[in-house]
């Protein structure tokens, strides 16, 4: 089995190698144009997807508004501040109504699923993965 993992690594270096393009002057990126690609891809839409995590850390931003609008809007300080709490709360409430990843997610290579279950190393309970180390 290690032979056909090493195969397939040689293999996969080779093409690598060959499809590598040589470095030139042109294909170097100014720091503008570099930054500029950046902004492109924190701005696409999949970046930007609403997390609790991001809805919290907007909470907590209107909490901080609400201290430092204070003096300013002394008014609009309880209205602010309820809103940042609400909005807090209801933000750790999804955390755990999302299902996790790791639960859900099949781990992939290649396009074939990975049975972890057979090398006791994940996917059963403690005692199950205790009871794989003792058989070997």
């Amino acid at each position: 089995m290690p032979d056909q993992y090493q195969k397939e690594i040689e293999d996969i270096l080779k093409k690598a190698e060959a499809e590598a393009p040589l470095p030139s002057e042109q294909s170097r990126r100014s720091l503008r144009g570099m930054v500029w690609q950046y902004a492109r891809q924190s701005l696409n839409s999949k970046a930007w997807g609403v997390s609790p995590g991001k809805i919290m850390l907007a909470a907590l931003a209107i909490l901080l508004a609400a201290f430092l609008l204070r003096p300013v809007l002394p008014g609009m300080f309880g209205l602010l501040a309820w809103a940042g709490l609400i909005i807090f709360i209801v933000a750790y409430g999804m955390v755990f109504l999302r299902p996790s990843k790791s639960k859900v997610d099949r781990k992939m290579w290649r396009g074939r699923y990975i049975d972890e279950d057979e090398s006791g190393e994940g996917g059963g309970s403690w005692w199950q993965g205790l009871k794989g180390r003792f058989k070997k």
